[in-house]
């Protein structure tokens, strides 16, 4: 078993994902990975992770980070209140010599409706606070990253 860390931030961003598909899943994956360009950011995401605005982080469920050599695979869970992703990236080093920066060489799409379809106003418009959880050294994943979301009561805003 990992360690655990955890860290509470309250969203109250409202996204309207009634159009949400594959395109803007991916949209959002890239999104959040832009926040952590380099390995180092990666390798010490514990920390970077608290840059990150909540209210990006609605429909992201976890993280699973590998390192292998080179190149960082990450694992992204990700639901709306119809749709599941679970896609996973592979980043390596940009070849360019003016950079250290990472880029995405590989990418697989998991995306699937599910079984049972959340009440769509709720699961968008309710606020939130978020708990980081990390859990390291797991079997074939080096780090994850959990993103537990406490739904507030009595907030959820008019649009």
């Amino acid at each position: 078993m990992g360690t655990v860390a955890s860290n509470d931030r309250v969203c109250t961003h409202y996204t309207d994902i009634s159009s949400f598909g594959v395109n803007q899943f991916i949209a959002m994956d890239v999104e959040l990975m832009a926040n952590f360009p380099m390995r180092d950011d990666w390798e010490n995401i514990e920390d970077r992770i608290k840059i990150v605005a909540p209210d990006s982080l609605r429909y992201i469920d976890s993280l699973d980070i590998t390192y292998l050599a080179d190149t960082v695979f990450v694992k992204m869970y990700s639901q709306n209140y119809a749709y599941r992703s679970s896609n996973t990236y592979q980043l390596t080093k940009n070849n360019h010599p003016s950079t250290d920066t990472l880029m995405i060489f590989k990418m697989d799409v998991d995306f699937r409706m599910k079984e049972f379809v959340d009440e769509a106003g709720s699961f968008r418009i309710s606020n939130y606070s978020v708990e980081y959880r990390l859990k390291q050294n797991l079997p074939d994943i080096d780090k994850r990253i959990i993103f537990h979301k406490n739904f507030l009561p009595d907030t959820q805003q008019d649009h």
